[in-house]
């Protein structure tokens, strides 16, 4: 049989345990909610930080080539065209 400070001992130990585990699951658990935030936006297509302003800057690019000015107005008539040809696409149908 265990004296009583041997017991003692034992569940401190037995305490400071579980708390470092616990403090493990809170930091695991913050890293995988910013993980699966993340994965999310990357299922929905959403680009992020650089990729966005690249393809942002690519598709100005191109409706300024399309519409065959450097004017910023007129790249900026394209984009909204081609926002606007879906919408009515579905009123049709």
């Amino acid at each position: 049989m265990c004296t009583k400070d041997a017991i003692y001992k034992t569940r401190a130990k037995q305490g400071n345990k579980r708390a470092k585990k616990a403090k493990q699951d809170r930091k695991k658990a913050a890293g995988s909610v910013k993980r699966h935030k993340a994965s999310m936006k990357r299922v929905a297509g959403a680009r992020t930080g650089k990729a966005k302003r690249r393809a942002e800057r690519d598709a100005r690019r191109q409706a300024k080539e399309a519409a065959g000015a450097t004017g910023e107005g007129m790249s900026v008539d394209a984009s909204s065209v081609q926002i606007e040809a879906p919408k009515t696409a579905t009123m049709e149908n």
